[in-house]
Formats: structure tokens, C-alpha cells, sequence
């Protein structure tokens, strides 16, 4: 099965979405889903955040909350069985976050991925 890792607050930047942060998660989280409904795709978030806040609850979609997003995103990938890995999309418009994720899982930007 598919898995989509996406960088959250890189996300919701390069999207510019406004409002308050719970809303820009909310629409982001139905944006990832608008995007991969048609799949049987598992769909991770990670957001910076020291505390989570209460979120949505949806079965298709898993919220991380860390100090730090992009050393979370790796260690999740990092931790995935080796076929799994092979069918994992990180989604992310930061440089450094691809490249260490270089060999790892595939990378594409939040742009690419939401065209």
C-alpha cells in the first residue's frame, strides 16, 4: 500500500494558506485527501509543533506532532521496512529535507503534488 509523508507547515506555506493554523491543517488534510482518494493510499502529517493540538480525527489520515518536523519525516522514513520505503512519496518543498531523504524514499514538491 502507498504511503504519503507530508511536511505539514512546508506545506501549508507553499500552498499560502490562510487563516488560523487549525484551519490551514484542516484544508490541508482534505487537500492530501482530494489528492490520493482515488488510491489506497495511507497519508501521514508531521507538523512542528511542542504540543498537539486536538485535531481532527480521520481514519484515513495520521497527524504527527514534533519539536521537529523535518528530523521526525526522516526517522519515520528511516524506521519503514525496506518495501515499504520503495512506496513511500515524502512531500516537501525543502531542499535540505530531500536530500537527506537522498536513497531513502522518493521526494517530491508540495507543488508537483498538488497539480
Amino acid at each position: 500500500m502507498p504511503l504519503v509523508i507530508v511536511d505539514g507547515y512546508n506545506a501549508i506555506g507553499r500552498l499560502r494558506m490562510a487563516g488560523s493554523l487549525e484551519d490551514a491543517r484542516s484544508e490541508l488534510v482534505d487537500r492530501v485527501l482530494g489528492q490520493t482518494n482515488r488510491t489506497n493510499t495511507t497519508v501521514w502529517i508531521v507538523f512542528d509543533s511542542k504540543q498537539p493540538s486536538a485535531g481532527r480525527n480521520d481514519p484515513k489520515v495520521r497527524i504527527y506532532f514534533a519539536r521537529n518536523a523535518d528530523a521526525k519525516i526522516v526517522d519515520l522514513s528511516r524506521q519503514l521496512p525496506i518495501p515499504t520505503r520503495q512506496a513511500t512519496t515524502v512531500i516537501t518543498s525543502d531542499i535540505g529535507l530531500r536530500e537527506k531523504l537522498l536513497g531513502v524514499v522518493h521526494t517530491e514538491s508540495v507543488e508537483t503534488f498538488f497539480t
